[in-house]
């Protein structure tokens, strides 16, 4: 058999998406139509438009080309992916290198009986796949099930009860508190645009405002209810993203399957996995809530993908969870902590920020009084963020640390406004970092943690003003 005899076709969905590779080409037939549009007529148009259809033709051919000249080909060892028109470019991915594998079937492609086969190692791209093919379902499947042999078929078996991924859903959608807040905003900001704000947008929907305003501006309440209806529509995503989630945990994979719209399956190596993170807003905090992502190579690297691997639940269901899919990976308990007489290092930012808004405030009603109102509602509506900044770093005050137990580290900090506890094996650190500002050298006795992480793209943890000596004992070897 001949190389070219033994590398098969993708699936010809390929082309389709191939198509958006040369979507520049639309140029040609846009600029014409345009042209006749504004300065002939429909007869103009209709006589050269063999030059549109030559376009399109180009490119649809252009992408034939392409996809014909993709091929991939599977042994025991390895995956073997041909492709490129005038340069030709072969691309071998050990079987044993995979960190993940992966196949999403979203609604367009399963309509037409393709699905998209990915394989990724540590080496790859950040942003895409080492390998990603459009396949028959059949042949994805088999490449699914020969490195499910090699990593092994997993004997436990996690699946969340619904309400854990409803909550995660409501939380993850681009902040529920966050919406709400730019919707009370600008429902009041409209107060002072009046009519010509009112024009730009549909008539319709103003109609439908106006008559759900309840005393609103109609301008501001459309904007308000347009917010709300995204942040419903990523709840609803999310949601669907998750539906029936399953996870299958064996002693040297994960095999993850979710989705109802869009359905995706995922095999992940254990030992390529670099962390998990517990990570609590200051809502989930308020409510007990507790959520787990983990990084892995190919694991929520997509737009289309899923990333959590235990949804927001309760401590006890929570660990229970985390026991099962991560024996050897349960924080422990912090040994190195800030000082708790220094919470000025945590709380020095967000004061700094509710007194500069504070003073803008009264420094605009001085310049503007005939905006008064408007001032105080814009001066109030922008402390919220700055509270809320406030709230994590005292709760981060006083949580924060790190402890080593069994070669593996827990790292306790906050990162925007997420709290994270990150469960990290020794060997999966790239670098500490040991940083002091100018009053910390002063003193000489604390510092600034930052610890770098193997990833595919940046992967840092910081833990603020820990006592030198005490951290530097813990990163010895």
């Amino acid at each position: 058999m001949t190389g070219r005899e033994m590398y098969a076709r993708t699936h010809p969905v390929t082309i389709l998406y191939n198509l958006r590779r040369v979507l520049f080409l639309t140029v040609i037939p846009v600029a014409r139509g345009l042209v006749l549009a504004l300065q002939q007529d429909f007869l103009s148009w209709a006589r050269g438009a063999w030059v549109d259809i030559s376009a399109v033709l180009v490119m649809v051919g252009i992408a034939a080309l392409y996809w014909y000249s993709i091929g991939f080909y599977c042994d025991d060892k390895a995956v073997f992916l041909r492709s490129g028109i005038l340069r030709r470019k072969i691309t071998v991915m050990p079987w044993d290198k995979a960190a993940s594998v992966s196949m999403l079937e979203t609604f367009t492609a399963r309509t037409l009986g393709a699905v998209n086969f990915r394989a990724d190692t540590l080496g790859g791209s950040r942003k895409r796949a080492d390998i990603s093919i459009y396949l028959s379902k059949e042949k994805a499947r088999a490449l699914m099930a020969s490195h499910k042999e090699k990593s092994g078929e997993g004997t436990r078996k996690y699946v969340p009860q619904r309400r854990s991924v409803a909550l995660m859903s409501l939380l993850a959608s681009n902040s529920l508190g966050g919406v709400i807040f730019l919707a009370a905003f600008v429902s009041q900001s409209g107060k002072l645009l009046g009519e010509e704000f009112s024009a730009m947008l549909l008539l319709s929907f103003e109609d439908f405002a106006r008559g759900l305003a309840f005393g609103l501006p109609p301008a501001g309440a459309a904007i308000a209810y347009a917010l709300l209806g995204g942040w419903a529509v990523g709840f609803l995503r999310n949601y669907a993203g998750y539906k029936d989630f399953t996870v299958h945990s064996g002693e040297s994979s994960l095999r993850i399957k979710s989705g109802a719209v869009s359905r995706r399956e995922y095999i992940i190596r254990r030992d390529k996995i670099n962390f998990i993170d517990i990570r609590q807003n200051i809502t989930a905090k308020l409510f007990g809530l507790y959520t787990l992502y983990i990084c892995a190579v190919g694991y929520g690297k997509g737009k289309n993908d899923i990333s959590c691997i235990i949804p927001s639940t309760k401590a006890p269901e929570f660990n229970r969870a985390l026991g099962l899919l991560f024996p050897g990976l349960s924080p422990a308990k912090l040994t190195v902590v800030p000082p708790r007489k220094n919470i000025a290092r945590f709380i020095g930012q967000p004061i700094a920020a509710c007194a500069g808004i504070a003073v803008s405030a009264v420094l605009f009603l001085r310049l503007f009084p005939s905006w008064d109102s408007f001032i105080m509602f814009t001066g109030f509506m922008l402390l919220v963020p700055a509270g809320l900044f406030l709230a994590v770093r005292l709760e981060a005050y006083k949580t924060s640390g790190i402890a080593k137990k069994d070669g593996v580290y827990t790292v306790c900090y906050c990162a925007g406004i997420n709290l994270h506890t990150a469960v990290i094996p020794e060997d999966k650190i790239i670098s500490v970092r040991f940083t002091q500002s100018l009053p910390q050298r002063r003193k000489r006795q604390f510092c600034n943690v930052l610890i770098h992480t193997v990833s595919e793209g940046k992967a840092r943890h910081l833990c603020r003003n820990l006592p030198l000596d005490e951290v530097m004992g813990l990163f010895d070897e």
